[in-house]
């Protein structure tokens, strides 16, 4: 006598999972050659199990099953016949396949139904489908739905996304959307926001939203996208010293010359050095910031060019002012020499009228504070203060300031205009960055007494700006042409940073 289909069924799927369950031990027998088809097999066999899944789930939801058993929602009912099998399951499965038992019970459905029992649209890709197909009902004006539902699933068939049905819904909505979609469409861009940015206390980040129209975010994107490349591609004919080629050449001559010499002063361990600075010269230093942070340098690298003094632009001119703050007692106590000249004036006055006596007193590590209460720290000052307006001020035992100086913008327009015209852009090797979007950097910070001057400065852009200071790396001026090594004088290649 033969057995009831669904003993026969059971019998069946159990000896698949059975067979399945087997496959990781016999990898080892198995020909490398043979693996890319076993796997493409493993693919099929997965999409079947899950459409079989999600056929159970809707028969089971057709009759009655779920609502009368102990857990009368799907998802729980799915969650349950998991328990049941030993294997975990995802709530974000078990939700989708919740959602389709509700869309599928439709007759317009019906496609999509179709579509995922026969295993040509995954279970999460049929909830995006529905979602957006619902959407798309009280939106837009078409008289044939079954074709949205059949462009749904062609779609969801090659692995569409949900930004890419997001995409697909606006151009849906902007040739078919009903006049009142229309209108509040237009209501709706009127509400663009951007919220302040806030400080998120376990973080120690700031943190904002930003909510823009359409036409609005493509012009921002476009911006962001165009500054936010990973940087730096390597230049061709060029080194990671920045050196050409021809140069390069010359450098080997000259150390053929050299001979038995170099080779007593420097040994076996110098030798091994130098060929693994030969074998990473030619490759380019690794952009290693993810694509988020890369697209924050580029909001920063945006704000920061607004920020640039233009007498022609209104709102221009907010680019950093550093007050630079000094304890009397300090200053007569003959704890100034080591200040930029800058401060010269008001240390010969105030010398003057205490006679150069005076006590230490204790004073902070060079954290600073933006004007709206920020706290910056002592690396973050010194990025901001190469091309800053600073003014000195001079404080009295309290807080209150008993001298203030007049600013003195550090990077003049004049110089600005000459490293724009020398360095062509951000000099760090590599990068292309143009001088719109660089900063003056003091290759001796001027905090140290380093000047402004042509020799002594070099256009980086705000990333490389960043890594210079972080990492102490070493700018020289040399013949006209900026040259950047690591603080132990090894060139900056792909070798690991120390520490």
């Amino acid at each position: 006598m033969a057995a009831p289909v669904g003993e026969a069924l059971l019998g069946q799927v159990q000896a698949a999972r059975a067979a399945l369950s087997g496959l990781p031990g016999l990898l080892a027998r198995v020909g490398s050659d043979e693996l890319p088809e076993l796997a493409a097999a493993a693919a099929g066999a997965v999409a079947a199990a899950c459409a079989a899944q999600a056929a159970v789930v809707l028969e089971a939801e057709d009759r009655g099953v779920i609502a009368e058993s102990d857990h009368p929602r799907v998802p729980a009912w799915v969650q349950q016949s998991h328990v049941e099998a030993g294997v975990p399951v995802s709530p974000s499965r078990a939700r989708a396949l919740g959602a389709i038992a509700r869309i599928c019970d439709r007759q317009d459905a019906a496609p999509l139904r179709e579509a995922v029992l026969e295993g040509r649209v995954t279970v999460e890709a049929a909830d995006l489908l529905a979602a957006t197909y619902r959407r798309l009902q009280g939106s837009i004006t078409v008289k044939s739905w079954d074709g949205v539902m059949d462009a749904l699933i062609g779609l969801a068939a090659h692995g569409v996304n949900r930004r890419e049905l997001a995409a697909m819904e606006e151009q849906l909505i902007g040739q078919y959307g009903t006049e009142g979609e229309y209108e509040e469409r237009e209501r709706r861009y009127e509400r663009r926001d951007f919220t302040e940015l806030t400080l998120n206390p376990r973080t120690g980040m700031y943190e904002g939203r930003v909510r823009l129209d359409p036409a609005s975010a493509a012009v921002v994107i476009a911006a962001i996208n165009a500054l936010s490349a990973p940087r730096p591609t390597k230049p061709a004919g060029r080194d990671s010293h920045g050196v050409t080629d021809a140069d390069a050449a010359g450098a080997a001559d000259g150390a053929d010359d050299a001979g038995a010499a170099g080779a007593a002063d420097g040994g076996p361990a110098d030798d091994e050095d130098d060929a693994r600075d030969a074998a990473t010269a030619g490759k380019p230093e690794p952009d290693l910031r993810t694509a988020g942070e890369r697209r924050a340098d580029a909001l920063v690298a945006l704000a920061a060019h607004a920020a640039v003094p233009d007498k022609n632009t209104p709102g221009t001119g907010a680019k950093a002012k550093v007050v630079v703050t000094i304890k009397l007692a300090d200053l007569v106590a003959g704890q100034s020499e080591a200040l930029p000249g800058v401060f010269a004036d008001l240390v010969r006055t105030h010398r003057e009228r205490t006679g150069g006596t005076g006590f230490l007193t204790d004073h902070n590590h060079g954290c600073g504070t933006t004007a709206f209460g920020h706290t910056l720290t002592p690396g973050q000052v010194r990025v901001l203060s190469c091309d800053a307006q600073i003014i000195p001020a001079i404080l009295g035992t309290g807080p209150e300031p008993l001298d203030l100086g007049r600013g003195k913008r550090l990077i003049t327009p004049a110089l600005a205009t000459y490293l724009a015209m020398r360095d062509g852009g951000c000099t760090f090797p590599g990068c292309s960055m143009p001088p719109a979007w660089c900063d003056g950097h003091h290759l001796v910070s001027w905090l140290m007494g380093g000047p402004t001057d042509r020799h002594n400065t070099a256009l980086l852009c705000r990333h490389h700006h960043t890594v210079v200071h972080r990492y102490g790396f070493v700018g020289v001026v040399v013949v006209g042409e900026v040259r950047w090594s690591r603080a132990d004088g090894t060139p900056i290649g792909n070798r690991p940073r120390a520490g």
